[in-house]
């Protein structure tokens, strides 16, 4: 019986090739965790690359949400020329109007104008009230008389604070 297992052991030895001293299970084994391995560090590798996207993403987002607070706290207070009602004034001119209007979705405080000097600048009328308060939507005419020989454009800036700060803007009204 002790020769029977001997040769047992010995068919055993031959039956399995080796691969420089190393068994085919035990070469099999070593390439399984060799490719467990690669697998864990590519894993780890696309996980980092997808956090850093991510966290790529989380600051454009609140950079995206900040820029929506900050143009919902901001007013813009715009200017244009409109004619309306043409009719004589006491100055033997016609009538037409500064409109300001606040574009913006915060309040407009300290509203004011400055009409830049200039030859035959036409006249415009209540600079006196101002600065006042435009809440969002909200108009504000100011009278403007021209005679005959003014000029038929002219320069002004828009003068305004929200909760963003001072804000001034030109603006170029035409009166044709």
């Amino acid at each position: 019986m002790g020769e029977d297992s001997a040769r047992v052991r010995q068919h055993d030895k031959s039956a399995q090739p080796s691969f420089r001293g190393y068994t085919l299970d035990t070469f099999i084994a070593g390439v399984s965790a060799a490719l467990s391995l690669a697998a864990l560090i590519v894993a780890a590798l696309v996980a980092r690359s997808q956090t850093a996207i991510q966290f790529r993403l989380a600051a454009i987002e609140e950079a995206r949400r900040a820029e929506e607070v900050a143009s919902r706290a901001q007013a813009r207070v715009t200017a244009r020329f409109t004619r309306g009602q043409v009719r004589p004034n006491e100055y033997g001119g016609f009538a037409g109007y500064v409109v300001l209007r606040n574009e913006g979705a915060a309040l407009a405080r300290d509203v004011t104008i400055f009409v830049e000097p200039g030859e035959d600048v036409p006249e415009v009328l209540g600079l006196e009230d101002l600065p006042v308060d435009l809440q969002p939507g909200q108009p504000l005419e100011l009278p403007v008389v021209m005679v005959l020989g003014d000029a038929t454009s002219f320069d002004l800036s828009v003068r305004w604070a929200d909760e963003s700060g001072n804000h001034e803007e030109p603006f170029t009204l035409s009166t044709l």
